[in-house]
């Protein structure tokens, strides 16, 4: 598989499981310690129960803005090593075809151990500084000829 294939693959998996609430297995897509990087700060997770902490505040949210579909696009990725992939993604919170938050780009890094390709790193736009994160705040960074001020 292509770096590509393989980081779309885990991104798709990981927000099936965000969208189910199934914690076992986003648990098993994630390697500790796991690190955060948003506009506001860098934020390190050392312990399962931040991590279980953080999921279960971002469920919360999808649940209560009544998202349905948590979509993510690759838009490159690439190899660095053997045991590592780097790549970006656009993510889509929406309520059918309404948009929850702006679209935000991130960016994460997989890391292969044991034969499983985990999340170790992202970093996205959000301008959101500590964890759990309730609502990813997206600053507007639209040009005029995109809806967005002068």
């Amino acid at each position: 598989m292509t770096a590509a294939e393989i980081l779309q693959e885990r991104l798709d998996a990981v927000s099936a499981h965000c969208m189910a609430g199934d914690w076992p297995a986003y648990r098993a897509a994630v390697r500790l310690p796991f690190v955060l990087v948003t506009g506001g700060a860098e934020i390190t997770l050392h312990g399962e129960s931040e991590l279980r902490q953080g999921f279960d505040t971002f469920l919360s949210m999808l649940r209560l803005r009544g998202v349905t579909d948590y979509i993510r696009i690759l838009r490159d990725a690439r190899f660095d090593g053997e045991d590592c992939i780097i790549g970006s993604y656009d993510s889509h919170l929406m309520r059918h075809a309404e948009r929850v938050v702006p679209a935000y780009r991130s960016q994460a890094t997989l890391h292969r151990q044991d034969g499983l390709w985990l999340f170790v790193r992202i970093a996205n736009t959000w301008e959101k500084a500590r964890w759990p994160v309730v609502t990813p705040k997206v600053p507007d960074r639209r040009g005029p000829d995109q809806g967005g001020g002068t």
